[in-house]
């Protein structure tokens, strides 16, 4: 009998020290993360309701996730005024941190001329369904308070960013890129990709030979984060050569045998990376329609290859 007691006593103890140490490690493990975003205010008791546009406007996420590995810094809270924010993400980009360098550029894209006319036509959207939720009888007095509530969220929020952009440099404002390609030349694989997307968009004041070496450059970054090992890119140049991507601009003209290749590799590295790859089979469906066989059986042996190459040792 006191031996069965003993070991109860042991058991009991083993428990509660694996329970500390659990709780140890969630407290201390953010210098392998990427610093989380905190979530808008939100009201309790909010009605139960199946209508997207009564969700809780989420708060601004990091640009990307940072890998385990990577060095850890504490970066500025994802609402910090960016003339607040930027001198320290400077600082810390400058010390060699490009996970600070990708979010001060994600935080400078929002300057942007053609994201605040995005985020102008967001306010005047939101303030008229803000009047016409007034006179609207289908929604309860509990969902329209909601949708208000919401509304007003996106309208403070960005002014909250408009004023910041008013505060901050402006040459630094005009360069924003900057920081984003310096993260790249560094080797972030997760800057290539998102240089890739946002050197292409078409912003205001850059004419047609900035416009070029930009694409030129988005495209060899692309090229070498797959190099690298970074699965993620595959399905970025599966979307890329693929048909329904935007019209213009865009970082390659139209390619069936290229977008299904690279969309074929990136559905062999499924699982591999936290990346989304829900439209990959829907861009070799679609792609495929415009091969034959030959050419369908060349990209599938071209796509396999490119995934061993990229991928298959992770």
């Amino acid at each position: 009998m006191k031996r069965s007691t003993q070991l109860l006593w042991f058991a009991a103890l083993v428990a509660i020290f694996i329970v500390f140490y659990w709780l140890d490690r969630h407290r201390t493990s953010s210098p392998d993360e990427a610093p989380r975003s905190d979530p808008a205010p939100v009201a309790t008791e909010e009605p139960a309701v199946t209508d997207p546009s009564l969700a809780t406007p989420a708060a601004a996420e990091p640009l990307a996730v940072k890998p385990a590995d990577a060095p850890y810094s504490e970066l500025p809270r994802w609402d910090a005024p960016l003339d607040q924010a930027a001198p320290r993400l400077r600082e810390l980009g400058d010390a060699g941190d490009t996970w600070a360098l990708l979010e001060l550029a994600n935080r400078l894209h929002a300057c942007t001329p053609a994201e605040q006319r995005r985020s102008a036509a967001s306010d005047e959207q939101d303030r008229r369904s803000i009047e016409e939720d007034a006179k609207d009888e289908r929604w309860t007095e509990a969902q329209r308070t909601n949708r208000r509530r919401n509304a007003q969220w996106r309208i403070d929020r960005n002014a909250a960013v408009r004023a910041g952009c008013e505060k901050t440099d402006a040459d630094l404002r005009a360069n924003w890129l900057d920081p984003l390609d310096r993260a790249a030349q560094a080797g972030n694989t997760a800057a290539m990709r998102q240089y890739a997307k946002s050197a292409i968009e078409p912003y205001d004041a850059v004419n047609a030979d900035d416009a070029i070496a930009r694409r030129d450059k988005a495209r060899a970054y692309l090229l070498e984060a797959v190099r690298r090992g970074d699965a993620g890119s595959l399905a970025d140049l599966a979307q890329a050569y693929s048909a329904d991507a935007a019209d213009a601009p865009r970082l390659y003209p139209p390619d069936p045998v290229q977008s299904y290749l690279y969309a074929y590799a990136g559905s062999l590295a499924r699982g591999l990376t936290p990346v989304l790859y829900g439209n990959l089979d829907a861009i070799m469906a679609e792609s495929a329609k415009s091969l034959d066989a030959r050419q369908l059986a060349e990209a599938q042996t071209r796509g396999r290859r490119t995934y061993e190459q990229c991928c298959s040792a992770r």
